[in-house]
Order: C-alpha cells, then structure tokens, then sequence
C-alpha cells in the first residue's frame, strides 16, 4: 500500500510518490484514474482549486484514502486553504458551469476526507453521480450548490440496480443548495448499513427513493426527509436526534410507505 501526493504544481507525468513539485501528480483525475491509486492506497491533495471532471477509472477492494490537506502538514511551499474541485470552467469572476464533477460505476471503497465539492451553477447534472457503488465514506467534506431551488439535479446522487446495498457513510459534512442535496435510488429494497451523521443540510434535505437509509443521526436539516414509492416498512429508515427547520411541506418526515420511517 502506497502514499501519494497531488499538488497544484506538479504534473501528471510524475511518480505521484513524493509530495514536492518534481514528484507530486496535478490532478484528481490522475490520481482516481485507472494509473492512479491501487487499492489500500492513500492519497493525500495539497490546498488549491482542482477544476475539473474525474472519472473514477481504478479497482478498490478495500479502504483506499482520498485525503484533502487544508492546514498543508503533507507539502511545503503551499499556504494552507481549501482543498476544491470545481466544476466551473475557470476561477474567474464569471465562470460557468461544465459537467457532472465525479462520475464512477461498480466502484467499491473510495473515501473522501476534508474536500470541497464546489457544484457551481447547474440546473440539470449532480455533483456526484455514483452508480452501483459501495462502501464510499465522505467524512468533513463539503457541497456547495449556488442552484438553491432545482428540482433536476443532486449535490450526491447515488443509484443502483437490483437489491446490492450501498453501505455508504457520511459524517461531518455540509450539504449547501440543491433541492435533492442528496438523492439515493435504486430498484430493489435491501439491508443496508448507509449512515450519515453529524451533518448539516443547509437549504433542502434527503430524498430517499426506492432504497433503504438506515440510520440519520445527529443532523441538521434546514427541510425535510422524504421516502418514495418502493420504500419498505421491512427496512424501514432510522432517524434519531435530528433537527428540523423551515419546512416547506409542513412535514419533517414524508413518505408514501406506511411504517418506512
């Protein structure tokens, strides 16, 4: 299991195995790709803007660390700050949006730890778009929409076919703009261990249709939670010591399957 580092100002062709200027990668897409990290892997991404659009390319079968580095304790010669990938097309004062920010498919053990995921402006594609994947984590990461009140897209849409579980989990994170901050679906009911806690949603809160979320602990949610048409009073969704305001719908907890929450 290997260590690497992407920087700014480093460069794809590099080994990715040395965090200065002449080791580290420059991108994300690098480093997700299918020359990037292996399995069991860490990553560690230095402060600055990363505006681009990855596609997850690699094979993981265990834990494998995608580690923002805000305070900068892994790099020298770059001043701590956020660690962003962006879906603008620049970082200009009028940027506009280009596609969906992080895409994968039947990819298993990403975990994401202190990164802002910056959605831009969209009114119809998702910050993350996961299809079919599994035992991802995002732990003190951030999603920033400025698309407060659409109704097509998600700052995490997750989506699956048959009744395999996601497992995911989310913890500390925050959720800004965005009708669906996050939307799970898939078309079978299944156990499943999917977790997120100690969050806050600032502006919308969790569509959770045709699929089972089991536990939402701890969380601020600014609207509410809704279950779909295929949610399941067998694998009903668990909410505990959450904290509901501003509800549009008058209702914190909606759903159209008696007993599913």
């Amino acid at each position: 299991m290997a260590t690497y580092y992407v920087r700014p100002d480093g460069s794809d062709s590099n080994t990715g195995l040395g965090s200065t200027t002449s080791l580290a990668w420059k991108t994300m897409q690098k480093a997700l790709g299918a020359t990037g990290i292996a399995s069991g892997d860490t990553v560690y991404i230095a402060p600055g803007v990363y505006i681009e659009q990855v596609t997850v390319g690699g094979t993981y079968s265990v834990a494998t660390n995608i580690i923002g580095d805000p305070l900068c304790t892994q790099f020298t010669g770059i001043s701590a700050g956020q660690v962003r990938l962006s879906a603008f097309n620049s970082d200009s004062a009028s940027p506009t949006f280009t596609s969906n920010q992080l895409v994968a498919t039947s990819k298993n053990y990403l975990q994401f730890n202190s990164i802002l995921f910056d959605l831009g402006n969209s009114t119809t594609s998702n910050a993350l778009v996961l299809t079919n994947c599994r035992y991802w984590s995002f732990t003190k990461c951030a999603f920033n929409s400025n698309t407060l009140a659409n109704n097509n897209a998600a700052s995490l849409y997750v989506t699956g076919t048959g009744t395999t579980a996601f497992d995911f989990t989310v913890d500390k994170c925050i959720f800004t703009g965005n009708a669906y901050p996050i939307y799970w679906t898939k078309t079978g009911s299944s156990t499943d261990t999917t977790k997120v806690s100690n969050s806050l949603f600032l502006y919308s809160g969790i569509i959770n249709y045709h699929t089972q979320v089991l536990y939402i602990n701890n969380t601020f949610i600014r609207s509410s939670i809704f279950t779909g048409a295929n949610a399941s009073a067998s694998f009903p969704l668990n909410v505990n010591n959450c904290l509901f305001l501003s509800i549009p719908s008058g209702s914190a907890l909606s759903t159209n399957v008696s007993g599913s929450i």
